[in-house]
């Protein structure tokens, strides 16, 4: 997440500084930006983050004749885009070990175990409420059905459902009905 929002910052500051005042053609990348990941191969920063800053390889070799040009340029021009290149949080994130691995083993395992979670216990809440209001399963519960419940209850069933949390409307409605 860190690295997707940092690249669409860093993106966004490049297709800004394009056009006239910076030397440059006016042509932006106008295609998503699917992944952080790779980011020097993708359109964003072939276009417009590219011309007016290193890339990690340049940066690591500060001899070289692309280097020394894109720094020169970037640093005349005061450039944003040059400056998030040697920028501790991008630093800090390409080095992350095994990021590409966190981000695509562990999560489907997660999901699915949370979503079993969320699913029991929506149904147990579901059972759970169904049978102090006396209702059926089958209904599905929103809030216009369960102020239509609740309008036949007397004030004591609403203190019987507990902790329930039920909305600020039908607690009105049931104050004003009973």
């Amino acid at each position: 997440m860190v690295g997707m929002v940092f690249c669409a910052t860093w993106s966004a500051f490049g297709s800004f500084e394009k056009g006239l005042l910076f030397g440059l053609p006016d042509v932006i990348a106008t295609v998503n930006l699917n992944s952080p990941y790779n980011f020097e191969n993708n359109e964003h920063y072939r276009i417009n983050v590219g011309p007016l800053a290193p890339t990690i390889d340049q940066l690591n070799s500060p001899d070289a004749q692309v280097y020394q040009e894109r720094s020169c340029y970037g640093n005349e021009t005061r450039a944003v885009s040059y400056y998030l290149a040697d920028h501790p949080l991008r630093k800090w994130w390409e080095l992350l070990p095994q990021r590409q691995e966190l981000n695509e083993a562990v999560p489907y395992k997660v999901l699915s175990k949370s979503t079993t979670i969320i699913r029991k216990t929506n149904i147990e809440a579901r059972k759970w409420l169904c049978a102090k209001l006396g209702e059926d399963l089958k209904n599905t519960i929103t809030q216009r059905w369960l102020l239509g419940v609740m309008e036949g209850k007397s004030i004591d069933n609403y203190h019987a459902l507990g902790k329930v949390r039920i909305s600020h409307m039908a607690r009105e409605h049931l104050l004003v009905t009973h």
